[in-house]
């Protein structure tokens, strides 16, 4: 039996990017995937049948503001067997762009039981609290 290429190369996890907004990679993934949730959900099943080590997701808010998906994509993960989740509360058409919407990340560790990982926004310790504190976080 041949070993899994990733045991071999001694990964820990595996993690999937739904952040970058980079046009280029939007174009075959990243913060693209945040527009096509069935998609989504089937590479979600196909990747966590394929590793058997931890598997997470980074994510974005959404694709605009007209599409705030966290919650759902997150909730959607979590019933796959997905371990983690990190939040980077802006959307794709942000950028890096505005202030990122801590609202978001309390809203969907409310709602889930996994790990959920808060980014955004946060330039000193003195923030890491505040967001540390945001709603039982």
């Amino acid at each position: 039996m041949r070993r899994a290429w990733w045991k071999t190369l001694g990964y820990d996890a595996v993690d999937i990017n739904l952040g970058c907004p980079a046009k280029k990679v939007v174009k075959c993934g990243g913060s693209g995937l945040l527009r096509e949730l069935p998609l989504l959900e089937d590479i979600f099943k196909s990747v966590r049948a394929a590793v058997k080590i931890p598997l997470t997701i980074k994510l974005r808010a959404g694709w605009d503001d007209k599409s705030i998906v966290a919650l759902e994509v997150v909730k959607m993960a979590e019933q796959v067997g997905i371990e983690a989740a990190a939040i980077h509360p802006r959307t794709r058409a942000q950028g890096y762009t505005g202030k990122a919407d801590w609202n978001i990340i309390a809203a969907v560790k409310q709602a889930v039981k996994i790990p959920v990982i808060g980014n955004g926004d946060v330039q000193s310790p003195e923030d890491a609290v505040r967001l540390g504190e945001r709603d039982g976080m």
